[in-house]
């Protein structure tokens, strides 16, 4: 069953008084898949302290081992039978582990327009679900499944409702679609002509919320205000009056989870009454008494600013305000967002390729790869979701084009293997503690550092002895009271394990690189691509010079190293120069001898420019060939190592080295051990995999994803632009969830 209907009509009744039924009179257990941790929460809390109803649990990361023992053995058991999850924990998890030998009376995916959105975004294990519940009916587990949302299209080219339909393989399920119209919230978008903007677009933007915020202050109604940015958050709030301030607090992503909630807390009690925020507050928090929804810019399409105009006005007899000062020029923030976070043709291309080379390598159909191994195509904090998101618009891509499964694509549980260097002085004590989980392997390569004067640098061994652990096994028998995620950062971390003499026992990634030509060539090559980048950064140098993406493609290209780079790589090979502010402000005294390149993006929402800050680029060359001279493959060919992970999220400069060794095409390399998930992917047609992974490959479906984003953006244009009254614009809203309007033509009545 697929049911939409508006933000606060009260869909978890739909599922509540079912599992409440389901379990009294079957014993029956509802599983609810829910996307953040503050809706389950809440929504137990609800269940609890307002309707006296003690049958309801939720299991996530933040909860610690006992905690999560104890709450399924009552699931188990029968006490508890309406368990709400996040769909990672889902599907990497055995059901049975969760609910034992006990019947499901209903699966329920809240907010269901996530699986086909977010599930081809940032949370890729959205797009496993349909996979998942395949598998239990494959098993013989037979229940219905319930699927809810407010903002979900049904028909035409953007069929949310279809998709997420075929996603989960629900067949030909009963539709109830609701009316999305709120004719309690009405619209005041005050578009402003630019050529009276004499102070800049950001000042303008920034002045007038902040003056939205003081209004609303004086006038004690509380608002949410929406803003695309974590810096315009940070620049409207600065811009307030301090007796403005004191009734206003900030939200976002990225701020520590304690303040999170106690900012939460203090928007939802009366305590402040402004909250300046990114789209990350929000879904799953029922505030009752919001009266105005301010937009400093549209966060994402049509359907995600109705689910934030829609937290307006939940109170009984209520009226609700959607404002915007709306400039034209506002679309241009959530085309950043998109281009930050998008995926690109050469990344599935490189993907394809990598998962051709392992195969032919590994000599086997079943790969346990881990998101490391691909480090090179995308940022730290994002690889695991990007990753797992590329492999599915591979699988299902190559399915649509062929008519079968090429590849088949599965998570895996959050360690796929972990190593560990123990001192020998340790050794035997962590032998007793640890050993029936450890397994000794032999660590028989000497590492280098590079070490001015010296060719080969400085010989470098690991000071003990390197073990293969299984982490969950230790984690469920020594450390209950702690989280997995606790425990797998403390591990990571080198803070899990400490010896009596102060040594500790060090996490370790096990790489292993095969190089494309003869070693002593791919050193050669290397070189002549080294001495190529740091021409090209020498003729940035000069004070005040800067450049853009497009400027050092060109120049790469017309070098001699451009016929070795890969196409379109050009982008990651310079964003791997680029310093992290929040690390390095200073940027002239740099730790990080790489990273001698700073960013900047324009304020009014123009491409990136880049500027030399320091010399890094002198040393880049002799620094680099001095670590590859260390890496050399041994009588199998293969080169591997185990070396240490590195520290406060930052990259080892071993993995930095193979990054540029692959993206140059002089090696294809592997790693394993680290913190990300692994997965698994079967090849069912190897011979087929060979030859798309050989070829030009472009994924449809990706370009497909595209193609509905310019026309989000153009739709979302034409809503904010044009002169329509709060009726015409619900109408509009109506036609679009019916997938009847589209920007170029005009919605019924308008």
């Amino acid at each position: 069953m697929f049911v939409t209907a508006p933000t606060g009509a009260g869909k978890s009744l739909l599922f509540q008084l079912p599992a409440l039924h389901l379990a009294l009179t079957r014993g029956a257990v509802t599983i609810v898949v829910t996307p953040l941790i503050a809706l389950m929460v809440d929504q137990v809390e609800q269940l609890e302290h307002v309707h006296g109803i003690s049958c309801a649990t939720y299991l996530n990361s933040s909860i610690t081992f006992e905690e999560r023992r104890d709450r399924i053995s009552r699931i188990q058991s029968g006490e508890i039978s309406i368990v709400y999850l996040a769909p990672e924990l889902l599907v990497s998890s055995p059901l049975e582990s969760i609910i034992g030998k006990r019947t499901i009376g209903l699966f329920v995916v809240d907010e269901a327009h996530i699986v086909t959105t977010w599930g081809k975004d940032f949370r890729a294990d959205y797009w496993y679900l349909g996979d998942f519940l395949a598998d239990l009916r494959r098993k013989g587990r037979r229940f219905p499944v319930l699927c809810l949302t407010a903002t979900a299209v049904y028909g035409g080219p953007e069929d949310v409702v279809k998709e997420t339909v075929e996603s989960l393989s629900l067949g030909n399920p009963i539709l109830f679609l609701g009316s999305v119209r709120r004719p309690d919230i009405r619209f005041d978008i005050r578009r402003a002509d630019p050529k009276t903007v004499s102070c800049g677009v950001k000042a303008f933007k920034i002045r007038k919320t902040a003056e939205a915020v003081r209004r609303c202050v004086e006038k004690r109604e509380k608002t949410l205000v929406y803003c695309p940015f974590v810096s315009q958050v940070e620049e409207v709030y600065a811009r307030l009056d301090p007796k403005v301030r004191s009734a206003v607090r900030k939200y976002y992503g990225s701020m520590d989870k304690s303040v999170r909630s106690e900012v939460q807390e203090s928007f939802r009690e009366g305590r402040c009454l402004v909250m300046i925020c990114t789209k990350a507050f929000g879904m799953g928090v029922d505030v009752k008494d919001i009266r105005n929804v301010y937009h400093f810019a549209p966060t994402g399409s049509l359907a995600d600013y109705v689910q934030e105009i829609g937290r307006a006005a939940r109170g009984e007899g209520m009226e609700g305000r959607a404002v915007t000062d709306f400039l034209p020029t506002d679309i241009l923030y959530e085309r950043i967002l998109y281009g930050i976070s998008e995926m690109k043709q050469y990344q599935l291309a490189e993907i394809l390729r990598k998962l051709g080379v392992l195969f032919r390598r590994r000599g086997r159909r079943g790969l346990l790869v881990s998101v490391d191994t691909f480090s090179y195509l995308f940022e730290d904090r994002e690889a695991e979701n990007k990753v797992k998101n590329g492999l599915l618009l591979i699988e299902k891509d190559l399915n649509g084009s062929y008519g079968f499964p090429v590849l088949s694509v599965r998570p895996k549980t959050a360690f796929a293997k972990s190593y560990v260097n123990v001192p020998l002085s340790a050794e035997k004590a962590f032998g007793k503690l640890y050993g029936r989980h450890a397994k000794l392997l032999d660590d028989s390569a000497v590492h280098g550092l590079p070490s001015p004067g010296r060719l080969h640098g400085t010989a470098v061994v690991n000071s003990g002895r390197i073990y293969e652990l299984d982490m969950e096994k230790i984690w469920e028998e020594g450390f209950q009271d702690v989280s997995f995620l606790q425990f797998r950062n403390l591990f990571y971390g080198g803070g899990l394990f400490r010896c009596k003499n102060g040594e500790r026992l060090s996490p370790r990634l096990r790489v292993r690189v095969a190089y494309c030509c003869d070693f002593s060539e791919a050193i050669r090559r290397f070189h002549f691509c080294l001495t190529s980048l740091s021409n090209i950064f020498r003729a940035y140098r000069p004070a005040g010079t800067t450049f853009t993406a497009e400027d050092f493609k060109n120049a790469l290209l017309g070098s001699k190293a451009g016929t070795l780079i890969k196409p379109g790589f050009s982008g990651v090979l310079l964003d791997m120069f680029v310093a992290d502010p929040s690390r390095n402000r200073g940027f002239r005294m740099n730790r990080d001898r790489l990273r001698f390149v700073a960013s900047r993006r324009s304020p009014s929402g123009g491409e990136t420019v880049y500027r030399i800050m320091n010399s890094g680029y002198l040393s880049m060359t002799d620094y680099l060939l001095r670590l590859a001279q260390q890496c050399a493959p041994g009588k199998d060919g293969i080169y591997q190592a185990f070396i240490p992970s590195g520290k406060n999220g930052s990259q080892p400069e071993r993995i930095r080295l193979l990054c540029f060794l692959e993206l140059f095409g002089l090696a294809t390399y592997e790693v394993d051990g680290g913190k990300n998930t692994g997965i698994f992917v079967r090849v069912n047609d190897p011979e087929k995999l060979i030859q798309i992974a050989r070829g030009k490959y472009t994924n449809r479906l990706l370009t497909e994803i595209r193609r509905r984003h310019r026309s989000s953006q153009e739709l979302m244009l034409k809503f904010l632009s044009g002169d329509f009254t709060s009726r015409q614009r619900w109408d509009m809203i109506e036609e679009y969830f019916l997938g009847r309007w589209q920007p170029s033509r005009p919605a019924e009545g308008v």
